[in-house]
């Protein structure tokens, strides 16, 4: 009995020091669990709560009241281009059945384009640019440093779409 006890107390403790080490190793090298300021994690006052239909595309989403909402401010990989099939899933992920949305303006397609948060408060559309889920979309958003920060970022350590060496940005892929 006492070399069972020494046994599950020895897997408990390697357990518990590798779970130290892989929390210890994803903070330094920046990826695993992202770390959220309280003052990014806040759903603003003109925000309006929705359902979620479907999600269309990394940066598409039909809401259940018939609205069709386009991510301000970033371009996410079409389906049928590398990384677009992950970055549907991941704003799938992200988003859940409910979504709080700030309208920004009305494309030409007739959607809305706005800026989503979940319930939590974490701005989804510069969420999907921080994980390499998404373009910083510079031609609609052009001062927005979080965005610009969050992309250089995600480059840097290679994140997403920035695994690939020279990803070919959405707005690029259409034109071919």
């Amino acid at each position: 009995m006492a070399t069972r006890t020494k046994y599950v107390s020895g897997l408990m403790a390697i357990s518990l020091l590798a779970f130290m080490g892989y929390g210890f190793v994803t903070d330094y090298l920046g990826y695993g669990f992202n770390r959220i300021d309280a003052s990014d994690t806040e759903i603003p006052i003109d925000a309006a709560e929705h359902r979620v239909k479907r999600i269309v595309d990394g940066d598409t989403v039909h809401l259940k009241d018939g609205t069709k909402v386009r991510l301000h401010g970033i371009d996410t990989p079409e389906r049928d281009q590398p990384y677009g099939k992950q970055a549907t899933r991941n704003l799938d992920k992200l988003i859940g059945q409910t979504v709080f949305v700030v309208e920004r303006d009305t494309d030409r397609y007739g959607r809305l384009v706005g800026t989503l948060y979940t319930p939590e408060g974490v701005n989804v559309n510069l969420e999907l640019v921080c994980n390499g889920s998404a373009w910083w979309y510079e031609r609609y958003a052009r001062n927005n440093r979080a965005m610009s920060d969050c992309q250089a970022k995600a480059k840097e350590a290679g994140l997403g779409l920035w695994e690939s060496d020279n990803p070919m940005p959405p707005w690029e892929w259409r034109r071919r």
